[in-house]
């Protein structure tokens, strides 16, 4: 490796922190108004409970290592796996008091405590979506907050899941034992232990579909499995682990993995059928979780639509684009009854008023639009894995990238729309679902160009006069 290449790797990826150092020294605030991400005062321990995250970090750089050219290979799976649960296990107990802050966080409104909350206002999870137009006419202010307001039901109806299929066990024991309580208290707090628990596990499972989106987009094996874990334990989504939005992941993940699956044999029609009804049945499910995965479906879709119309051989593209249409509503069809029949809901009345909500409650949030249109993607820079930044260096410097460029444009268009049509604040936390797409987008500049073995016939007047043979004496 040259010293140019090490160079392009190490001084981005030491620039972000550095960045950050000086400006906690500077005491210089990251965000405006409510919305401030804070420094730890604890940042020395929390530094040397980072250490505690090497064996895991060993494990997956031994499963790239030994990732075969082709395949990924028992001996590589497992140490991935071993290595991904290992992180999860570790990010969940790294902050001090961990189960403490993880029940006190997940019982506050202005966190995933909302929703666990939500689920007093009606006994079952049919009733709260009957109940919930009605929930969405409260105030700010009745709610204690935002989160409500700005969500669809799918994650309190999630909580309902996790309350009546996990039944009372050593949670339970553990928080009566270790903080006194008793009653309803005790119920709420162990199903906050219980909510942050599935969502960890959600954000870590992403690293299945991401994984195999990146091996049908024609990664191998070790750098397919580079991007997972870039994506998956990228500073941001370790930041707000456990939570809703690095669970999203998951969601976000099968989009891509979905495009990835329509378009991994240009002359498979069932392939393209069955990546096209996925991803639109995922953004439909994705829809009752959060809008903003309407964003990233929107990117998914873009992304296959485009990377269709340049694809030359057979079928006809009439017939690729009739598919995709036909069995993308086939998807949005069935993720629409299976949500009317299971729990009542009505998933475009829903999608629409919560639409219509979010946009009442924006200009009753204190903020300085103006100043976060300056100031939030910056923040999110500064929350960005310092790989992605290393990405781009690199590819400029290859004579001869592949230059496949379709999904990280597609990407970064959909971002940028979101910046300017969205919300320009939180975007650490709001834009981690983009982090797959954006990842493999930049990786695929890297992968090398396959090379095409299938000759060309020159024109019937073009073709070469033989020579006549050497008649050059021979001394």
């Amino acid at each position: 490796m040259s010293r140019r290449t090490i160079a392009l790797v190490v001084l981005p990826a030491a620039a972000l922190p550095l960045v950050l150092v000086l400006l906690h020294h500077c005491a210089v605030p990251l965000g405006e108004g409510s919305f401030i991400y804070r420094y730890s005062p604890l940042w020395a321990l929390r530094l040397l409970h980072t250490s505690l995250a090497l064996p895991g970090i060993a494990l997956v750089f031994l499963a790239v290592r030994s990732a075969a050219p082709d395949r990924l290979g028992s001996r590589s799976a497992i140490y991935a796996t071993g290595g991904f649960i290992y992180l999860a296990v570790f990010t969940y107990f790294a902050p001090p008091s961990a189960l403490r802050q993880h029940y006190l966080n997940l019982l506050s409104p202005s966190h995933e405590g909302a929703f666990i909350i939500e689920t007093r206002a009606a006994t079952t999870a049919t009733a709260y979506v009957a109940k919930f137009p009605s929930r969405q006419a409260l105030s700010i202010d009745e709610l204690n907050g935002t989160r409500v307001l700005s969500n669809p039901p799918g994650t309190t109806l999630l909580v309902y899941f996790i309350r009546d299929s996990w039944p009372p066990g050593p949670i339970e024991d553990y928080l009566r034992d270790e903080t006194g309580q008793s009653g309803e208290l005790i119920s709420l707090s162990a199903l906050a232990l219980k909510l942050s628990a599935t969502l960890t596990f959600l954000w870590i499972l992403a690293a299945v579909p991401l994984y195999h989106a990146a091996r049908l987009l024609g990664l191998a094996p070790a750098t397919a499995l580079s991007a997972a874990a870039i994506a998956i334990f990228s500073p941001s989504a370790l930041h707000f682990s456990p939570g809703k939005d690095p669970a999203q992941l998951l969601l976000a993940a099968t989009q891509l993995f979905a495009a990835a699956l329509a378009l991994s044999s240009h002359s498979s029609l069932r392939r393209l059928a069955t990546g096209s009804a996925l991803l639109a049945a995922t953004t439909a499910l994705a829809a009752a979780f959060s809008l903003l995965l309407l964003w990233t479906g929107l990117a998914a879709a873009t992304f296959l639509l485009f990377s269709t119309l340049r694809t030359p051989t057979p079928p006809t593209l009439v017939h690729r684009l009739t598919t995709i249409l036909l069995f993308a509503l086939a998807g949005l069809a069935a993720t629409y009854l299976a949500l009317r029949l299971t729990v009542g809901m009505d998933l475009v009345t829903t999608t629409l008023s919560v639409a219509r909500r979010f946009a009442e409650v924006q200009p009753q949030i204190k903020l300085d639009l103006p100043t976060w249109r300056l100031i939030g993607f910056p923040l999110f820079l500064l929350f960005l894995p310092p790989a992605l930044l290393t990405l781009p260096l690199l590819a400029l410097s290859l004579r001869h990238p592949n230059r496949s460029y379709l999904l990280l444009v597609t990407t970064l268009a959909v971002m940028f729309l979101t910046y300017l049509l969205g919300v320009p604040y939180e975007l650490p936390r709001l834009w981690i679902i983009f982090l797959p797409a954006l990842t493999l987008g930049l990786f695929a500049l890297l992968s090398p160009p396959t090379p095409n073995t299938t000759p060309v016939p020159l024109p019937p007047d073009t073709h070469p006069t033989p020579l006549p043979p050497d008649t050059t004496p021979t001394p």
